[in-house]
């Protein structure tokens, strides 16, 4: 197991020169256990914990796979992260993931989000898209409802869910695949903040489940990117030889991606 398998430890700095922190503006490792804070790697958004108990062990901070994670009990708990320029990306490219565990949710309850179709402005990604109870969506504005197909949330397991905006384009993704793309116009600017399991626009949109780290990138990731980034997802932390420069040393990651492309 290389490096970039294994969560880093609380305070492990980005290697800035890697190719997957390049256009990073937003990393959350969930990886503190302890305090109310939730520390963005990139320095600049740290996240707070909104009505969570964070040693309850129903709320808060408690062990993840790999490490941390943070629980949310599903009634109001949410992060509450900062509004800061640097996530004010209307350009048009645009990737968000979440790594996260659900085990109960209504229609309509959101991953994350900053703004909301309330307020026709922003983006979000959501559970329950026209009234399917396990399709993703994600939303821009209140024109723009790209939906992956039905069951593409499950219950009870780890996913890594979200979504890639090039231009027009969306791509939604789990687990290192594209689910669905179409093209759904651009990105309006929105002044809400960002809220990790919750709409930011409109309250008591919560899930129940944990999540153990966040990635939002102002820059439109390639399917190559997705699939590496999801089998080594912290590899931005490595120092020395890069889990990129090691798998294409070895001709190993273009097996892998084939054999993921075609599972």
């Amino acid at each position: 197991m290389i490096h970039s398998q294994i969560k880093p430890i609380f305070g492990t700095p980005l290697n800035r020169s890697h190719w997957a922190s390049q256009g990073l503006v937003l990393h959350y490792l969930m990886n503190e256990f302890a305090g109310d804070l939730v520390h963005d790697s990139c320095g600049m958004n740290d996240g707070k914990m909104i009505l969570m108990a964070p040693m309850s062990g129903i709320s808060g901070w408690v062990p993840g796979p790999h490490g941390g994670a943070l629980a949310f009990d599903g009634t109001n708990d949410y992060v509450d992260c900062d509004s800061a320029s640097i996530l004010n990306i209307t350009t048009g490219n645009l990737s968000c993931f979440i790594r996260c565990f659900i085990t109960q949710f209504i229609n309509n309850d959101t991953l994350f989000s900053r703004g909301s179709y309330s307020e026709d402005s922003g983006w979000s990604i959501y559970i329950g898209g026209g009234g399917d109870a396990r399709k993703l969506s994600v939303l821009f504005g209140m024109s723009y409802f790209p939906e992956a197909l039905a069951g593409s949330v499950s219950l009870n397991q780890w996913m890594t869910l979200g979504f890639v905006k090039r231009g027009i384009n969306v791509n939604l993704y789990r687990d290192g695949l594209s689910l669905f793309s179409g093209n759904f116009g651009n990105i309006k600017f929105s002044v809400a903040r960002l809220n990790i399991f919750n709409d930011s626009g409109t309250v008591n949109r919560n899930p129940t489940g944990f999540v153990s780290h966040v990635s939002i990138y102002n820059r439109a990731l390639s399917a190559e990117e997705i699939a590496y980034l999801y089998a080594f997802p912290w590899c931005m932390y490595d120092s020395g030889m890069s889990a990129w420069e090691y798998w294409q040393q070895n001709r190993n990651f273009d097996h892998y991606y084939r054999r993921l492309m075609a599972a």
